[in-house]
């Protein structure tokens, strides 16, 4: 596992998760004032489908070792989530929980980049 492709993925997935936030945010403008009700289950799904989407691209570009590399990014994008502790209003508890929805997403992103990127192994076959 090389950190050059840890910090890449990283930050391929932290920008998945940004532009969740922008996604969220442009529908929530279009549906107006009915949608504003609904904000944080937009949000929580548009997360959840680019932050997964950012682990299949990970794991299709990573393919020996593919979980424990996945693993490993996981652990930093959670560690960057720390900075919502900051800029948004998320309480210490919030922050730790969010652990799991991260696993989640590499796993089933992990898990769907096998469908776009076979597994290799270690010695290139």
């Amino acid at each position: 596992m090389q950190l050059k492709s840890v910090l890449r993925d990283t930050v391929i997935v932290l920008g998945m998760s940004l532009l969740a936030g922008i996604a969220a945010a442009a529908a929530l403008k279009l549906g107006g004032e009915a949608a504003a009700s609904r904000r944080l289950l937009a949000i929580a799904v548009s997360n959840l489908v680019f932050t997964t989407a950012g682990f299949c691209i990970s794991g299709a570009l990573v393919r020996v070792d593919r979980f424990r590399h996945l693993l490993a990014v996981a652990v930093l994008v959670w560690l960057a989530g720390a900075v919502n502790l900051v800029l948004a209003p998320i309480s210490v508890q919030q922050w730790v929980l969010s652990a799991g929805f991260v696993l989640a997403a590499m796993a089933v992103g992990g898990g769907l980049s096998f469908l776009f990127a076979p597994a290799t192994r270690p010695g290139g076959n």
